[in-house]
């Protein structure tokens, strides 16, 4: 009986084995089937990256059509006010600017770039807007950065040029001052031309900064 039992055993092994390897035939055929009609179809080779390549460079050349163009005032659209208006506008900023968790504010940006005017400038209006958009919105501007651009155009219209206005000047130096906090010295200061720079007397300054 022991005998016969191993022979089963070995039948049932050896039966075992062939359809294991009868198995892993068709798997190999599968995958070489697959392999062939992937290369036919230039899956692995070079035209398909030129393809990849040429369907990115659409992509960006698509991207690049959409990016905005810079936003520019309409100089017959924007919105205009009269001396009053502006001077009133001006006080009211500068009460939202002397608030002193604003000043805080300022002193902490000016501390964060090291007193460096430009990166102050550049990070600034950020700073600011939060505390402009309901006086924005008050005065009838878009709450909002392109508003701030139109509000300032708006003042500027008495601030220079044939309708400047005395009062209002004199209002948008006090709102500056307020705006620049403890960097309206170092920002409002005249910058020596190379003349002077390099110990040499100078008889004219630069630009002061915007």
């Amino acid at each position: 009986r022991s005998c016969k039992h191993c022979e089963r055993i070995a039948r049932d092994t050896k039966a075992r084995r062939e359809k294991l390897q009868t198995l892993r035939d068709k798997e190999d055929a599968t995958g070489r089937q697959m392999l062939g009609r992937a290369l036919e179809q230039g899956i692995f080779s070079g035209d398909r990256d030129k393809k990849v390549e040429g369907a990115e460079a659409e992509a960006l050349k698509g991207e690049t059509k959409k990016k905005p163009k810079p936003f520019q005032l309409d100089d017959n659209t924007r919105k205009k006010m009269t001396p009053e208006g502006a001077e009133d506008l001006l006080r009211d900023l500068t009460d939202a600017y002397r608030d002193t968790g604003f000043q805080m504010q300022i002193f902490k940006l000016a501390r964060d770039v090291g007193m460096d005017k430009h990166a102050f400038l550049a990070n600034l209006k950020q700073v600011a807007l939060p505390l402009q958009k309901p006086i924005l919105g008050k005065w009838g501007f878009e709450p909002s950065s392109l508003g701030v651009q139109e509000m300032t155009r708006a003042i500027a219209d008495f601030t220079r040029g044939l309708r400047a206005d005395a009062r209002v000047k004199a209002r948008a130096d006090e709102t500056t001052m307020a705006l620049y906090g403890c960097m309206y010295d170092k920002l409002t200061r005249p910058e020596p031309v190379a003349s002077e720079a390099n110990g040499q007397p100078a008889h004219t300054y630069g630009p002061r900064p915007p």
